[in-house]
Formats: structure tokens, sequence, C-alpha cells
């Protein structure tokens, strides 16, 4: 069991200056400036989840704004779950952090725990998974300045090994007051045409809520947040949207070895 008094509540960034600016005016105008690119549409329902890639910001950022621009459109002032795969540790279960605060060079964000408001071992604290992992933290200064008030309020949570379907009964229980933000990249380290094709094929899937081709042929390395995120919105009728595709060979990389980045969104249809 884990002793809570021996938890630092403020969750410091493992990834600033590396992953994105470290500099805040520059971080902040770095993210307007690609929220502004993003040129969309509010959906015809209400906005409830979106994907989003994980990578620094100079590969992935053109992508992300896409998501974010949406959610700032659709005005999204939920409690927001952010889910992500841990790259550094393997474990059982959805991993909450046990840090009530969170730190990014643009300030400081409350958190609030699912695991008080659902008793189940499979949420369970997991601090050191949190501790050098960077899929949940590079969201956190987009959602900043998406939402710059205090009221913001997160749960970063890292997906381990667990059934699919006992993930999303666990996280289908928020979906009415909650929004969900699942961070994944696509295929990685293709040359550039071949994972354009994966991706095109990962993607269908995806926006198909085709869960059995997706587990098939689905190449991302959150893939078990999306599994989880497209059982939900297949239970609740949600619609999916391609908001905007490119890899790292379209951004700030090489041609020959490129990873692959998508911002869906999903949502209720009025």
């Amino acid at each position: 069991m884990i002793d809570l008094t021996k938890i630092d509540k403020l969750r410091r960034p493992a990834v600033s200056g590396t992953f994105y600016p470290s500099e805040p005016n520059e971080l902040k105008s770095l993210i307007t400036n690609y929220l502004d690119n993003a040129n969309l549409k509010p959906m015809p329902g209400k906005l409830k989840a979106v994907i989003v890639p994980h990578a620094g910001y100079i590969y992935s950022a053109l992508v992300s704004a896409y998501s974010y621009r949406l959610m700032q459109l659709h005005n999204v002032t939920e409690p927001i779950v952010i889910l992500g795969p841990s790259h550094y540790t393997t474990f059982e279960g959805f991993g909450e952090s046990g840090y009530t605060q969170w730190a990014t060079p643009l300030g400081i964000v409350n958190t609030f725990s699912l695991r008080n408001k659902y008793n189940t071992t499979y949420l369970h604290l997991n601090p050191g998974a949190h501790d050098p992992e960077h899929s949940l933290e590079v969201q956190i200064p987009f959602l900043q300045v998406i939402n710059p008030t205090s009221g913001l309020e997160i749960d970063p949570i890292l997906t381990g090994n667990m059934p699919t379907n006992l993930g999303s009964e666990i996280l289908s229980k928020f979906s009415t007051n909650h929004f969900f933000v699942i961070s994944s990249d696509l295929s990685h380290y293709n040359k550039y045409d071949d994972a354009i094709r994966k991706d095109k094929r990962t993607i269908q899937a995806i926006l198909d809520l085709d869960h059995d081709m997706f587990e098939e042929i689905g190449d991302a390395c959150g893939k078990k947040g999306i599994s989880i995120i497209m059982k939900i919105a297949e239970k609740y009728d949600w619609k999916t949207k391609l908001l905007k595709y490119a890899n790292s060979g379209d951004t700030g990389g090489t041609q020959d070895q490129v990873v692959g980045y998508v911002a869906i969104a999903f949502y209720e249809k009025k």
C-alpha cells in the first residue's frame, strides 16, 4: 500500500525544455499560433472526447492544435480526464498520479480523482509511472491556453494492462459530466509512404468504430486508450470526425523514419 503522506503533492514538469519550450511567453505564443492556424468549424452536437498526439511540439503540435482548437470552439468546461500510455513502466489497470497539482511553465493546474468517485482495484495510485512520463504532460500547456481560468481541473491517468471492456466500463460511468483527452501517436519509424498507408487504415478503423479491425491492424502507442474511447463511443452512439493527420516527415523531421499523428473528435450529434 502506498503511503499518501510520502507523495509530493506537486507534479513538476519532466519534459519542459525538451518536448516544449520552458520559457512561458515563448510557450504560450507557440501554442497560440498553432491554435490560430487550425481552421475548424464546431461539430453539430456536443463534443465529448478528442484524440491528440504526444510527441515533441516541433513534430506534433500542429496536429494537436486541431483537437484543442475544437475544444476551444465548443467551450469545454467539464473536468478533463487525460488518458495516455505509460512509456516507462508496466502495471495493471489505470494509474493515477496522486498529485493534487501539476505544474508547467504556464502555471499550476488542480487535479481531481476518479479513484475517489469509484471504488475499483483497477483504478489506483502509481506516482512512479507518472514522474518521467510525457504523454500526459505535453497536453497540459494546451489546456492552460484554451482555458486560462483557475477552474481547469484534470485527472491525468496512465493506462496499464487490462481488458478493454473493463476499462470502458469504468470510464463510461463518468462520460456524462467529464471530457476525455486521449493521448496517442500512430505508427512509428516507417518510411513516409508506408506510414501514410498504415495510419490511414488505423484512422479509418477508429472513425468507423470498428473495434475488431482496430485491434487487428491498429498501430498506435496509446492503443488501449483509443480502444476504450471507441467502446464508450459505440455504447453512447457518439459520432467521429477526422480533424487533421500528419506525420513527422510533414512537420519537423526527415521522411526516412516517421511517426504518425492524428486529431479525431468524438461528439453527440444533435
